[in-house]
């Protein structure tokens, strides 16, 4: 893990802590649904998603090398699976972004 993803992540933490218990500004929000900048935001987010998995399943695998026993990491590698499923879920809901279609306002009509 590079050291600038590693400050991005604790200045992503302290921004949030900082607003809920020492009444900092709020968090950016995410861009509006059905615009480019928000298809964007989402595979973004899916990609660090996804990076979050490679590494976690390096560990896991190293340390299920030193361990050396199946049985003793099974109930990690369920977690896994599940997690698994997960990034799968967010990939799709990340992806439909791409396909989803400006709703016109009442305005517009």
């Amino acid at each position: 893990m590079s050291v600038a993803f590693g400050h991005r992540m604790l200045s992503w933490a302290d921004r949030r802590f900082a607003h809920h218990f020492a009444d900092g500004p709020p968090p950016a929000k995410a861009p509006p649904k059905s615009t480019r900048e928000r298809m964007v935001h989402e595979r973004r987010m899916w990609l660090r998603h996804l990076l979050a998995y490679g590494i976690a399943g390096l560990i896991l695998l190293l340390f299920s090398a030193l361990i050396g026993d199946a049985d003793r990491t099974a109930q990690l590698w369920n977690v896994f699976r599940l997690w698994s499923l997960v990034i799968v879920i967010d990939g799709v809901v990340a992806l439909s972004y791409t396909t989803r279609r400006p709703i016109s306002s009442a305005n517009d009509r």
